[in-house]
């Protein structure tokens, strides 16, 4: 949760209620190691692979939906 920028206290056990997208965040490091040397080409397709849900070598999936119930609570 922490690589997603979410809160390390809580863990929260939801229900959505829309559709589930999955992307690998590891693309959006790539993006941010590319913009250095102005290659839009490559920072575009791996923008691309992030949308699509397309999996890097070694993925760090996230999981989005616009928004969901909140069944449980619990300390991290």
């Amino acid at each position: 949760m922490d690589s997603a920028g979410g809160g390390t206290e809580y863990v929260f056990h939801v229900r959505p209620e829309h559709k589930i997208q999955r992307h690998d965040m590891n693309w959006g490091s790539r993006i941010s190691a590319l913009v250095g040397n102005g290659n839009t080409i490559l920072i575009k397709e791996a923008a691309e692979n992030y949308w699509k849900g397309v999996p890097s070598i070694d993925p760090l999936w996230e999981y989005l939906t616009p928004s969901a119930i909140i069944i449980d609570v619990e300390e991290f």
